[in-house]
């Protein structure tokens, strides 16, 4: 069964972006907004506001605020926010400020229209709006391209609802990994790399990261409907899908020599879809290419210059629909 979240993405982060780029310093130094919101498999969010400070600033950390209001709406209506005490910040342990966490317990659906108010007494009222995409919804096969010395599979996605040329994509391939001998000695079975399924709680901000800079999923990329013949997506990976299978000696206790066992190893990989709002996007866009500024995303130093779509502070409010495949043995596919 596809399995699927909608990620709804507020944040002001230090990163450039072809679409819109500019200065803290050239606002006077004064503080303005960081907000991050989240929306996890159940589609509940999470939203993480503070100030973010300047570049020149003396405090690299941002500071947290007293909340004068705070408003989100979904498809119009207002949803309930409560706030969280207990949520750990990344695996450091840290406990951001409490005052700053809030979830809605109410679901939020893909294709729903967001507008967000928030309104601190140390900084001036922001807004912004944006649309959960609707969750793809896809098929797929595959093919090898290349020849034998650097062979290659390429993904075909085949897009079952319309795809329009201003649409924007995601592809993250998850791999998982199997060695068995054939003695019967030792199984093991890992996963390669960490798809960005689970936005809970406690690691909300570290899991986000693997969907922004996919830093931990085995391979990612970006593409837009203009690039599409038809409804069809190609997303190329250099793999090769074939077991690997190789001998390995062995040696008892006091150094003697046993019969080599042979060991299989098996690869097997799921496949993410993601939609992309037109604003998380160009966020994405431009943090995926500014893999340096990891940092500066997390508020552990200022951002210098940043993406925004959020009138009267800094951030991004954008939303992400996701749709994943079954695990899957890609020679079956072939």
């Amino acid at each position: 069964m596809k399995k699927r979240f909608a990620l709804i993405l507020i944040a002001a982060l230090g990163f450039c972006s072809c679409e819109e780029r500019f200065e803290l310093n050239d606002v006077g130094g004064e503080p303005k907004m960081y907000v991050e919101c989240y929306a996890g498999l159940s589609d509940t969010t999470l939203i993480r506001l503070y100030k973010a400070m300047p570049v020149n600033a003396k405090a690299s950390y941002g500071e947290d605020y007293t909340l004068k209001r705070m408003n989100l709406k979904v498809g119009g209506a207002s949803v309930v926010l409560k706030p969280i005490t207990d949520t750990l910040f990344l695996s450091s342990g840290a406990i951001p400020p409490t005052k700053s966490l809030y979830w809605t317990p109410d679901p939020i659906p893909a294709g729903s229209k967001l507008d967000l108010e928030v309104e601190t007494a140390e900084t001036a009222p922001v807004s912004a709006t944006t649309t959960v995409p609707v969750k793809p919804s896809f098929t797929m096969t595959a093919e090898m391209v290349g020849g034998p010395i650097m062979p290659y599979i390429q993904f075909i996605i085949n897009f079952q609802n319309e795809v329009t040329p201003t649409d924007r994509f995601g592809i993250a391939i998850k791999q998982y990994m199997t060695t068995h001998r054939d003695d019967g000695s030792e199984d093991q079975s890992y996963e390669m790399s960490s798809a960005p399924t689970m936005l809970n709680g406690d690691i909300v901000l570290e899991q986000s990261l693997s969907v922004k800079g996919c830093p931990e999923t085995f391979y990612f990329g970006m593409y837009s409907g203009e690039e599409m013949e038809g409804n069809s997506l190609n997303a190329i990976m250099m793999y090769d899908p074939r077991d690997y299978t190789w001998e390995e000696n062995r040696y008892d206790d006091e150094g003697n020599e046993l019969p080599p066992v042979t060991v299989t190893l098996s690869i097997k990989l799921q496949i993410q879809v993601l939609k992309f709002s037109d604003e998380s996007y160009g966020y994405l866009n431009s943090l995926y290419n500014r893999e340096s500024n990891w940092l500066a995303m997390l508020g552990f130093c200022p951002p210098s210059v940043a993406y925004t779509n959020i009138a009267g502070g800094y951030g991004v409010l954008g939303g992400i629909s996701l749709a994943e495949s079954e695990i899957i043995d890609i020679l079956d596919l072939l």
